[in-house]
């Protein structure tokens, strides 16, 4: 497997790294999660009241359990968007796939065609075809130029060979 010095430096990378697209989607998620912060506050006070009046602390415990969940989710974002770098791909014109870039795939052994945006950890979601540079198959494609055929050990050590059909930019 051919490693580009971009991967060593990528994965030693202390900053979150997004696209456009990721950064609108994490700024949104807060947002919402702050939004109903309150409503989770609320709640809590019922519970307390609750609990003081009946001796019962399972609906207070229940509502401190989402209340603590919510505000490590609230921090995690915070933190993931204090320390995001942008991804300019479209002023960066590029041959190889690299972060934030779109890869047009053929899985030589099925003849599927798919494609897959090679993103950051923190905005990876494979069913939007969304994969993350750190699971094996983005570690995979890495660096590769369209043309090249990469074999890929896939997760349950299934062996996959995909030829890299074209690479774009979002």
């Amino acid at each position: 497997m051919r490693l580009s010095s971009d991967v060593a430096t990528l994965f030693v990378m202390t900053d979150v790294y997004l696209t456009s697209a990721g950064l609108s989607e994490l700024e949104r998620e807060l947002a919402r999660l702050r939004a109903s912060r309150s409503d989770g506050e609320s709640r809590l006070s019922d519970a307390t009241q609750l609990a003081g009046d009946a001796g019962d602390v399972g609906e207070y415990l229940d509502a401190q359990r989402e209340q603590d969940m919510l505000d490590q989710r609230i921090e995690l974002l915070t933190e993931r968007l204090s320390s995001a770098q942008l991804l300019d791909t479209k002023h960066a014109p590029r041959e190889s796939l690299g972060l934030g870039y779109w890869a047009d795939l053929e899985d030589l052994d099925t003849g599927e065609q798919t494609k897959y945006e090679l993103v950051s950890s923190a905005e990876a979601n494979p069913a939007q075809g969304r994969i993350s540079v750190d699971s094996p198959v983005g570690r995979a494609l890495f660096g590769h130029r369209p043309g090249e055929t990469i074999e890929v050990l896939a997760p349950k050590g299934r062996r996959r060979h995909l030829k890299l059909l074209a690479v774009r930019p979002d």
